[in-house]
């Protein structure tokens, strides 16, 4: 329900008090794991919320197209610990890179990243966030993406793989992401 960063970051910042109570409790550590990733995917979706209102707002439109969020890695995995970073990816219905639907979701991404960096999960310093062209795109620029990473398997593909296969759709049309992991199932 947060209106904005700043209630995200004071929500964010009782994670710790949880996980602590959690621990007290002898629960074990990949369940507590597990509810702290899941309080990151709800950050993301919230940041996700704020980001389109705000596009909206500021005479943007709507999104061009269906599209989803992805989180990536722990967060998706449910094994977070309270010291992450952000891992996302965006996925939309169609659309070329650089074209007008992607440049509208650069601009989602950007600000998606910023609110959940300003609410206390900073930045990926791999850059593994929809923010950036690499993490971001249409279905088939997803799946021809994935078909390279798939087939090239060098060191840099293995890891990209290792990370998107840790996905979680948590905002938008949910069905893109589960396409796009059929299709990286299939692909590997």
């Amino acid at each position: 329900a947060a209106g904005g960063a700043a209630e995200m970051a004071h929500a964010w910042a009782t994670l710790p008090a949880v996980a602590r109570m959690l621990v007290a409790e002898d629960l074990d550590a990949r369940l507590v794991a597990g509810v702290v990733s899941e309080e990151i995917r709800a950050m993301t979706r919230r940041a996700a919320e704020l980001a389109e209102a705000a596009m909206r707002q500021a005479g943007l439109g709507p999104p061009p197209c269906a599209w989803a969020l992805l989180v990536l890695g722990s967060g998706g995995r449910g094994e977070s610990l309270l010291a992450p970073d952000q891992d996302n990816a965006l996925v939309y219905a169609e659309g070329e890179p650089d074209g007008p639907q992607d440049r509208w979701f650069a601009q989602l991404g950007a600000r998606v990243a910023d609110a959940l960096d300003a609410a206390g999960i900073p930045y990926c310093t791999g850059g593994v966030m929809a923010s950036n062209p690499q993490w971001r795109g249409s279905l088939a620029t997803w799946r021809r993406r994935i078909d390279d990473w798939v087939g090239r398997a060098g060191a840099a593909d293995l890891l990209n793989v290792d990370i998107f296969f840790d996905q979680r759709p948590v905002h938008g049309e949910l069905s893109l992401g589960a396409a796009l992991f059929a299709h990286a199932f299939d692909a590997a």
